[in-house]
């Protein structure tokens, strides 16, 4: 049965989802919503989609100014800010471009309050990040809300750190299959 749904639209699945929940998902909040702090349609979709899917994602989560002045740091990195993409696990970690061209790089959630060393601190200047730490933000606390209301909800926290990658032009996310 579980197989059958999930080869339904993702818009059918959420619905079958909301009628069993009894929980609508809602798409992105609206800008007015957003400025409120207003994460509980959003955080129901979230929730949604992660029940139907195992992962789950969220499109228009920053506004396009803040979403550009992001992108825009990250083209003026350093070019050693971010590093080839391993694969495997541990001391069976390797790298290899030819199998995985993306660069990654770990960037510190919170600025670095040191002497301005980090190769992020441009990043972290932009109001792109400011703006992603506080969506990022809201959305764990709406999530924990609806965790707290729910026997055996699991608790979020904010990562200490957030990967950044770079895809070469034509390159795309490929689920991995190196673990």
């Amino acid at each position: 049965m579980a197989e059958h749904v999930q080869s339904l639209p993702e818009s059918l699945q959420l619905r079958i989802l909301s009628l069993l929940t009894e929980s609508a998902p809602a798409a992105s909040p609206t800008a007015d919503a957003r400025l409120e702090g207003s994460y509980r349609a959003w955080a129901h979709g979230l929730a949604a989609r992660l029940a139907a899917h195992r992962v789950a994602w969220q499109d228009d989560m920053l506004p396009t100014g803040a979403a550009f002045s992001l992108l825009g740091a990250a083209e003026e990195l350093p070019a050693d800010a971010l590093a080839p993409a391993g694969m495997g696990a541990s001391v069976a970690r390797w790298r290899d471009e030819s199998v995985r061209g993306d660069r990654i790089g770990w960037v510190p959630l919170e600025p670095s309050s040191g002497s301005g060393d980090s190769p992020f601190g441009a990043l972290h200047a932009t109001s792109g990040w400011s703006e992603l730490r506080a969506a990022l933000s809201d959305v764990v606390a709406a999530l924990n809300h609806e965790a707290a209301v729910r026997p055996g909800g699991e608790r979020l926290r904010l990562p200490e750190k957030l990967m950044l990658a770079h895809y070469p032009r034509g390159g795309r996310y490929v689920r991995h299959s190196d673990v």
